[in-house]
């Protein structure tokens, strides 16, 4: 199905952008409807589950959701605490610090600088979350070594998944397997400029086959994506932000698909990360 001028355009991230508590308003939980939800099951072809069995399916599928989005969040804490620089003199933890046995003493410097920067009450934004995110301040260390073992053995498991992928040989199925290694993995709220630039190129490639025309108006973003600690670079001398609705705009603005006054853009998918 083709996307036409003035059409809204859907550009998936799986990230998220900070909100104040004082300005989110109170949000009832809906689950989709089964009837709702068929005619999408329907066309992507997935197996329809009997009615009576939606409510707790559509329940399971929230509550495993809700926990990849918590274990997303503790990577981006376990970023900060191998990268930041807002904290600590120490030197940033690389690649090969993590592959040592014992790597409670590779980060044993940082963690001490991490333990007394967040019991300062001007910790900033992203001190704050990794609080939040940690929990007890009597359990610092401890919780931080466990989530980093995590992050190790979810990093492994998927180097792993990826060497039995590509000892396959058929390219069909390396996609194929490729395109679920992850699909277990923790929803991170780190992003990168990386993923506008992609977004670019899809979109200029769009426009050259004529699938997208000058003209569009609106514009949906679902998960923009918050600027928080990457997974490569892992900067944190900057606020944390999205920029990703703005990159959008820009992408549209210079490939001439979109006029300045002309675009609306709408985002969803804007959990609350309130400082």
């Amino acid at each position: 199905m083709g996307l036409r001028a003035a059409a809204p355009i859907c550009l998936y991230g799986l990230l998220f952008v900070t909100a104040s508590a004082a300005q989110a308003p109170p949000v009832e939980l809906r689950y989709l409807s089964y009837e709702d939800a068929r005619p999408v099951l329907t066309a992507l072809g997935e197996a329809l589950p009997a009615s009576a069995a939606w409510p707790a399916r559509i329940a399971d599928i929230d509550r495993r959701a809700r926990g990849r989005v918590v274990e997303g969040d503790e990577t981006s804490v376990v970023n900060l605490l191998l990268f930041g620089t807002s904290f600590t003199a120490e030197p940033r933890v690389t690649s090969r610090d993590l592959t040592q046995r014992d790597i409670t003493s590779v980060v044993a410097a940082r963690l001490n600088d991490f333990e007394k920067a967040l019991s300062r009450p001007d910790a900033n934004e992203r001190l704050l979350f990794a609080r939040r995110t940690i929990g007890e301040q009597q359990h610092v260390r401890s919780r931080m070594l466990a989530m980093l073992q995590r992050v190790r053995d979810d990093s492994e498991r998927s180097a792993r998944l990826l060497q039995e992928a590509q000892a396959l040989g058929d390219p069909n199925l390396q996609f194929a397997e490729r395109s679920r290694i992850y699909r277990g993995r923790g929803l991170s709220s780190d992003t990168s400029f990386r993923t506008n630039l992609a977004l670019e190129e899809a979109l200029d490639r769009l426009r050259a086959s004529g699938v997208l025309k000058a003209g569009i108006q609106r514009t949906a973003i679902v998960g923009p994506g918050l600027d928080f600690v990457d997974k490569q670079e892992g900067h944190d001398f900057y606020p944390p932000q999205t920029i990703q609705p703005f990159a959008v705009m820009d992408s549209l603005f210079r490939l001439g698909l979109a006029q300045v006054g002309d675009l609306r853009v709408t985002t969803l998918d804007l959990p609350q990360r309130s400082a």
